[in-house]
């Protein structure tokens, strides 16, 4: 193993995003810059929020797990480029689809957090009574 040195400051980001993601903060460094240094998806990139990184595609946004749905319903690739997402190459499609593939378990998560049932049990969970989460949803929790 090969060691560099790091600003404090830097180490600091690196450790705290490391606790974040339950990780080491040397294997979260060496997929960092794996992940820089060799990309092997060339058109996705990673968002940052304070649920973790996101894979999405690059200078569009489009998250991966979207494009996954899209293309689960039936939409082909290229549709979804030419229909949904004008903006994006079918290239850029094909390859959230191949890091899709690559990642499995990790985009199956993120669609699994983001159904309507999920959002609304959250919801009901942050509301301070079922009269509350009546008004704002019009459905019983």
């Amino acid at each position: 193993m090969t060691t560099i040195q790091l600003s404090a400051h830097t180490y600091d980001l690196l450790a705290w995003r490391a606790r974040q993601t339950n990780r080491a903060p040397d294997a979260l460094a060496d997929e960092v810059l794996h992940r820089e240094f060799q990309p092997i998806h060339p058109y996705i990139e990673f968002q940052t929020s304070r649920w973790g990184d996101r894979a999405v595609v690059k200078g569009a946004g489009t998250p991966v797990n979207v494009v996954v749905d899209y293309v689960r319903l039936g939409l082909a690739p290229e549709k979804f480029a030419e229909e949904v997402h004008p903006a994006l190459l079918p290239a850029c499609v094909y390859d959230a689809l191949s890091y899709y593939y690559d990642h499995r378990s990790e985009i199956d998560r993120e669609i699994a957090e983001n159904t309507e049932e999920v959002h609304r049990l959250q919801l009901a969970a942050r509301m301070r009574s079922e009269e509350d989460y009546q008004k704002i949803t019009g459905r019983q929790g």
